[in-house]
């Protein structure tokens, strides 16, 4: 092989590594939100077998993929309003995890939950179990309605620590 080849192949490769680093790092900017959101949805109402709302979704290197305003429907046997609203919902930016629908950590920041009894069923019963060492929980409160009257138990302390 000649020098002058030699030089072509290897600007070549340094010219390919070069834009395949770019691309990677560029990777959160250029990925479209919107199919994510839609995919994330879809997702969660399969889980949880409820309607589920999205706001906005963000993805970045430094602090991972954040889901806004996340809304979870009661189902109808329980009467109207929200299993759950959650002001962010984090994990952390890891494309092949992410890829593998893997999730290693997630952190629920600003969340109520209402935990409703109707018909001697409670609307939690079918819930998917929770993987307690993943979830992180912050700034939670819970409304537990048995009945009429709801009882309200405040967390503004992290649930779950690492």
């Amino acid at each position: 092989m000649t020098r002058k080849r030699y030089r072509i192949i290897s600007f070549s490769i340094i010219a390919l590594l070069l834009l395949g680093g770019a691309g990677y790092a560029l990777l959160p900017w250029l990925l479209p939100v919107g199919p994510i959101r839609d995919g994330v949805k879809k997702q969660l109402e399969a889980d949880f077998h409820r309607e589920v709302s999205i706001g906005q979704v963000k993805i970045s290197w430094a602090r991972g993929v954040e889901i806004a305003d996340l809304r979870i429907s009661r189902k109808d046997e329980f009467g109207s309003g929200n299993l759950a609203t959650i002001g962010r919902v984090t994990v952390p930016f890891v494309p092949g995890e992410l890829v593998r629908g893997q999730v290693s950590e997630v952190l629920i920041e600003g969340a109520e939950f209402w935990v409703v009894q109707a018909q001697g069923k409670w609307n939690v019963q079918d819930l998917p179990p929770l993987d307690a060492e993943k979830v992180k929980l912050r700034q939670v409160v819970v409304h537990i309605v048995a009945g009429r009257e709801p009882i309200e138990q405040e967390n503004q302390q992290e649930l779950h620590e690492q």
